[in-house]
């Protein structure tokens, strides 16, 4: 795969574009549009950059302080294989099962919440995902304050309950 170049150079432009291809299309052409507020404010683009690197400096500093990568090798590896994993992209540059356990564990479950709905990765997508976490905040909250309605939103737009139901059946 990747690795065989053994490039720094080459896996920094491949992670800024398999990322790109994890963000919906529309919204990449929102941008092209030079809407950059509309953009900055979607809730999805937030949480799928939020989840890749989250992920990738857990997984830094597990690497710097479990092998003999040096920082910079520890954050390149991890942002590359938490990308590529996320996006269902399919490089790699180092064997992640050769990491310690926790490193490795976290790779299904980035498979799992893939990227964003309306782009070319995989997985149950990052909207799905956010829905059904919000559904679980609600249900949780309803318990502590059975009385109170709570709509859900995203985007500062309520969400049909059809759509909701549809997501939490995953």
């Amino acid at each position: 795969s990747i690795a065989y170049y053994n490039s720094p150079y080459i896996e920094y432009v491949l992670s800024i574009f398999m990322f790109i291809s994890g963000i919906n299309f529309i919204l990449m052409l929102t941008f092209l549009k030079g809407k950059y507020k509309k953009v900055m404010a979607d809730s999805e683009l937030k949480f799928y950059a939020a989840c890749v690197g989250l992920f990738t400096l857990f997984i830094a500093v597990v690497l710097f302080f479990s092998t003999q990568m040096d920082v910079e090798t520890a954050f390149r590896t991890s942002l590359f294989q938490v990308i590529s994993i996320q996006t269902s992209t399919g490089f790699i540059t180092s064997d992640y099962m050769t990491w310690p356990a926790v490193a490795w564990g976290i790779m299904p479950i980035l498979m799992l919440i893939g990227a964003c709905a309306g782009s070319t990765g995989g997985g149950i997508k990052v909207s799905r995902i956010m829905i059904y976490l919000k559904q679980v905040r609600k249900e949780l909250m309803q318990q502590i304050h059975p009385k109170r309605i709570r709509v859900l939103k995203m985007d500062g737009k309520a969400l049909d309950h059809s759509v909701v139901h549809s997501c939490n059946t995953l």
